[in-house]
């Protein structure tokens, strides 16, 4: 009896310190290879592939989670400071451009141009491939990287491009020292696109829900018109230097350079900060992979945090954070292979369902199916069983009812 009690007082004991490590940021155990050096080595990107992310670092060879970033693996290679996907293809620059077929395990040089070289950020959309320099300028594919051409019509002039976003149908490049360029013919031609920009060192670009948030020396900037004009939205933002984005639902994360990360869920009209338990607050770059935000730091260090967690206890604490109507998002990303995410909200408890149906009108599954209470929800579908093509989902909430296309791309 008195063991008994024993390992009930030990249990009680123990719960809140078990609870709490989902409530903070959690460092992830990664064993950095071969690499010693006096000065710091940044995080420089993320990059997901199914149960996947992967995480570059200067001079480092690719690492990979399948744990959402508990747990970290070395993947043999050449070091890359840029990475994306398209589909289950991967592409990585640093002095050339590569691309791998097999999860990041073998890779293959698409273009040897010799003025290809310090890349910065890519973006892949369809056969078009966007690559970003900090010597040359951005240069374009469209072709699928059989041959690559520099623009002449404007952007040229900033030869460092550090980060570069598709969206809808336009792309934007953010430079350093002249601001953004906007593409609107798939980087045919550029644009100078810096109406309402106060500052032109643009760090990084994040689209959500049809707004598009720019990182610079000075804050964050917000476009609502794709692109074309900026206003300024630092409201609670206590360090103006912004390195990083990341969004979930209506949630957008920013990493600082010296203030942690801050979360907004009306595009930065209130920041709030969420870099308790930090012990690196330089966050060179953020992603989402399964439940958890991931942060990388530019001295090398890895955080993770449970999403859910941070929007019950952090960020949406406060009453006035509870959704005003009902809402369905489309789903990210888009298209997708062979897993994605639905956000939905819900401004009072409701009965949901939430259902995939093929391009027939044929019910293929339900994700949802259950009494929910007021909030911010994600639901995950996996199509790996499905073929390729074009899907719906459809949400219905009491007598709120709305249906949305995604495309499933093997």
């Amino acid at each position: 009896m008195r063991k008994q009690l024993y390992f009930w007082v030990l249990f009680l004991f123990l719960i809140p310190g078990f609870v709490n490590c989902y409530a903070q940021w959690n460092k992830s155990y990664i064993p950095w290879e071969n690499v010693e050096s006096n000065s710091p080595l940044g995080i420089t990107a993320f990059a997901e592939i199914g149960n996947k992310i992967f995480v570059s670092r200067e001079l480092f060879p690719l690492y990979y989670s399948t744990d959402n970033g508990f747990t970290w693996n070395w993947l043999n290679g050449a070091p890359f400071d840029a990475i994306t996907v398209r589909g289950n293809n991967m592409f990585g620059g640093i002095n050339a451009l590569y691309e791998s077929t097999d999860f990041g395990k073998t890779w293959s040089i698409l273009n040897q141009h010799n003025l290809l070289f310090g890349i910065t950020s890519i973006a892949v959309n369809d056969s078009n491939i966007y690559v970003g320099t900090f010597y040359n300028g951005l240069w374009t594919s469209n072709d699928n990287g059989t041959s690559f051409v520099r623009d002449s019509s404007g952007l040229y002039q900033s030869n460092s491009v550090n980060t570069i976003l598709i969206s809808d149908t336009n792309v934007l490049a953010g430079t350093s020292n002249s601001g953004i360029y906007l593409s609107a013919n798939n980087g045919k031609s550029w644009k100078q696109s810096n109406n309402g920009l106060a500052n032109l060192d643009v760090h990084s670009l994040i689209s959500n829900f049809g707004n598009i948030l720019a990182g610079t020396d000075n804050g964050v900037f917000l476009s609502s018109d794709n692109g074309s004009s900026w206003i300024q939205v630092n409201n609670g933002l206590t360090d103006d230097t912004v390195y990083s984005f990341a969004w979930v639902a209506n949630y957008v994360f920013c990493g600082t350079n010296n203030g942690g990360i801050f979360a907004t869920t009306n595009y930065g009209g209130n920041w709030t900060p969420i870099a308790d338990s930090l012990t690196s607050y330089n966050i060179s770059a953020l992603a989402l992979s399964g439940n958890n935000i991931l942060a990388g730091s530019s001295n090398g260090s890895l955080w993770y945090r449970t999403v859910a967690n941070m929007f019950t206890t952090g960020v949406n604490d406060k009453p006035n954070n509870v959704p005003d109507k009902y809402s369905l998002y489309q789903n990210y990303p888009n298209p997708f292979n062979p897993t994605t995410t639905i956000s939905y909200e819900l401004p009072k408890s409701s009965f949901v369902t939430l259902k995939v149906y093929d391009i027939i009108g044929r019910e293929i599954t339900t994700l949802v199916n259950e009494q929910k209470n007021a909030g911010t929800y994600q639901a995950k579908f996996d199509g790996s069983r499905f073929a390729s093509g074009v899907y719906f989902y459809r949400l219905q909430a009491g007598t709120f009812t709305l249906v949305k296309k995604f495309v499933l791309m093997k």
